[in-house]
């Protein structure tokens, strides 16, 4: 089941509920397709839309439920994820953020051996839609990359928990990691 909202030129909003695909929307006519994280509300995912899409004329709203939203990770305001394990810190970006960009198309990473203080922009990610800065979460050094993504950076909208992580660090302080969201926390940010 998909949600539906369209604006009308004229101003105002209809909702309403409907069984179509998102292809079968597109070639109804409707301007864009634009994903909302689950459990939005319908009003905030009218507001998603509509700030992200712009358009004039209709706008559907699909919440999609196959966005993963992974327990076992933290989660910046920024959108990134950071998961310990043995020590290291491995970032990536959340399955939220890879799905409101798009087709990743570029990344630029860091080099190993590289430091940073918490919340400094590291790299940066260009998509179709837009480009978009990636801010570490801890203060340490970069441990590791990615190679994979220098060839492939779709790995990131592919499987951004798994294949698609961005670097590994070691932390200066993992103290830093408990000032991050859980996944609750992560959601209620989205909601608004």
């Amino acid at each position: 089941m998909f949600r539906e909202a369209v604006r009308n030129p004229a101003g105002g909003n209809l909702g309403g509920e409907f069984r179509h695909g998102p292809m079968e929307m597109v070639k109804e006519g409707f301007r864009a397709v634009v994903f909302a994280p689950e459990g939005s509300t319908f009003d905030q995912s009218i507001k998603m839309a509509l700030d992200i899409a712009r358009f004039k004329g209709k706008v559907i709203v699909i919440t999609n439920s196959d966005l993963n939203f992974s327990e076992d990770v933290k989660y910046t305001k920024d959108h990134e994820w950071a998961k310990l394990d043995d020590g290291i810190v491995t970032i990536g970006l959340s399955d939220y953020a890879q799905d409101q960009l798009g087709e990743i198309e570029f990344i630029e990473l860091p080099e190993v051996g590289d430091t940073f203080s918490q919340e400094d922009e590291f790299g940066s990610l260009e998509s179709v839609k837009a480009v978009s800065e990636m801010y570490l979460p801890i203060s340490g050094e970069i441990q590791a990359i990615n190679e994979d993504l220098e060839n492939a950076p779709e790995l990131v909208n592919q499987d951004c928990y798994q294949g698609g992580w961005i670097v590994k660090v070691k932390a200066d302080d993992l103290s830093q990691l408990d000032g991050l969201m859980d996944k609750t926390a992560y959601l209620k940010m989205l909601k608004g």
